[in-house]
């Protein structure tokens, strides 16, 4: 089926590991040709998506994951959040941020220059230096909880949200710690936050239970440029990626996953596959051929950039994240079961 909506092409079908009807053609694709990952290679070799290792967190249920290059950090629900190394046969243990405090950390995101920073139930972003595990300051940034952090390409800045039950969306000035105001904007809770290296701040929530997704710059990000939504839609945005060179925005909610032209959120070529019963809590980037998410209803699927045809499903336990090793080649998924797995294409 496809259904014209303020200029947006949304191409809706099911197909494959979801059964239904053919995929939707598109033409042409939204970038061509794609850059191959790891796992979409392995995937046209007739490779399949299994689980290659997993390992216990040691501190119950998981409530955050970050990933990068080869590091892990996981947040738990007793307070602790926990480094694993994982450049190697087997992940291993490193110093924590932070051990037992009880004060729970939902948000975790990498920093280019060595820093990771955490955002707690408290409504705190402490930011912690990844070489010896030290708190290098933690900022007061409101009463609400933080459930989403993104770091600016250039360092220079963090922008944080308190979930999808609130559209606050505030950016701190990581040279002075200064917190800034509540952006300007009609989303009615904020599930993610992301930037692109050419200078955009894309945030992504819901508009009175409408799945929406809005585009500001840097240098002006009290203004929206770009919007999209879909009135016929229901549901959130959980999880938004934008690729290395901001050709591809990949976005992911409540039975449905999407790809779109991130300079043209509103009037570009978008490709929206319904996918029932698939409650997508995180979504992540392959290259800019494979798209990857995960469901709380306990599967991790993988799908083409282009049509976002199904390529591979995998039943897993209940995430709470998704993550991508430095290379591509590997996912990260852990959850309420406290176990922290990697999964490949083999």
């Amino acid at each position: 089926m496809m259904k014209m909506s303020a200029g947006l092409i949304v191409l809706a079908a099911a197909c494959g590991v979801d059964g239904g009807t053919e995929p939707p053609i598109v033409d042409p694709p939204i970038v061509d040709p794609p850059v191959a990952s790891a796992i979409g290679r392995c995937l046209a070799e007739g490779g399949a998506l299994k689980q290659l290792w997993a390992t216990s967190n040691q501190h119950g249920p998981v409530t955050s994951i970050a990933v990068g290059g080869s590091t892990i950090v996981l947040g738990s629900a007793d307070g602790s959040v926990k480094i694993w190394n994982v450049n190697g046969s087997s992940p291993s243990y490193g110093t924590p941020f932070l051990d037992d405090t009880g004060i729970v950390v939902d948000a975790i995101a990498f920093a280019d220059d060595g820093q990771v920073f955490g955002g707690d139930r408290q409504g705190r972003l402490s930011e912690w230096r990844l070489a010896d595990s030290e708190t290098m300051r933690t900022i007061p940034v409101g009463e609400d909880p933080l459930e989403t952090i993104a770091l600016s390409p250039d360092g220079s800045q963090a922008a944080v949200g308190a979930g999808p039950l609130s559209p606050a969306v505030r950016i701190i000035n990581r040279a002075n710690g200064a917190v800034g105001a509540p952006l300007p904007t009609t989303l009615w809770g904020v599930r993610s936050i992301a930037y692109g290296t050419g200078g955009e701040l894309f945030t992504a929530g819901h508009w009175y239970g409408v799945p929406m997704i809005e585009r500001r710059s840097i240098d002006e990000a009290t203004e929206v440029v770009d919007e999209w939504k879909v009135m016929s839609m229901t549901g959130h945005v959980h999880g938004i990626a934008v690729d290395s060179a901001v050709t591809r925005l990949a976005a992911a909610g409540d039975d449905f996953v999407g790809v779109f032209d991130p300079h043209a959120l509103e009037t570009g070529v978008s490709i929206i596959r319904p996918v029932v019963g698939h409650r997508a809590i995180d979504v992540a980037l392959l290259g800019t051929d494979v798209v990857a998410s995960a469901g709380e209803e306990g599967t991790l699927r993988l799908w083409s950039a282009t049509t976002v045809e199904p390529l591979a499903q995998l039943e897993i336990p209940e995430p709470v994240g998704l993550g991508v090793s430095g290379d591509g080649a590997t996912l990260f998924t852990s959850g309420p079961d406290g176990i922290l797995r990697a999964f490949g294409c083999r």
